[in-house]
């Protein structure tokens, strides 16, 4: 039941997540962030087993500082959104040449 608890949780972030990139990207755009987003995405699920297995085997305390580290990660992680998201959406016009702030 806590499993499928945290999964649900999770994908409710992944969706307001996928909201916040279609707010501030321009739509011309969004087949690019999307696929960067994805790239990024992959490389965490290629790293992050083998970076948790060499923790656990190597540094003292085992699964606890696997822990440690992966939450580590996630307040870095959001930390980082708070700074740079703004909430300014960017929309470029046919007519202009450079990108207009609303």
């Amino acid at each position: 039941m806590l499993f499928t608890l945290s999964l649900f949780a999770i994908s409710m972030g992944i969706q307001s997540l996928w909201a916040m990139i279609h707010e501030v990207t321009p739509v011309i755009y969004m087949g690019t962030v999307g696929g960067f987003i994805h790239f990024l995405a992959n490389m965490s699920g290629v790293i992050a087993p083998a970076l948790t297995g060499y923790v656990i085997e190597h540094v003292e305390g085992g699964y606890t500082s696997a822990f440690w580290i992966a939450a580590g990660i996630g307040i870095f992680g959001a930390l980082i959104m708070l700074v740079l998201i703004k909430n300014k959406r960017i929309s470029l016009h046919a007519n202009t040449s450079s990108a207009q702030i609303n």
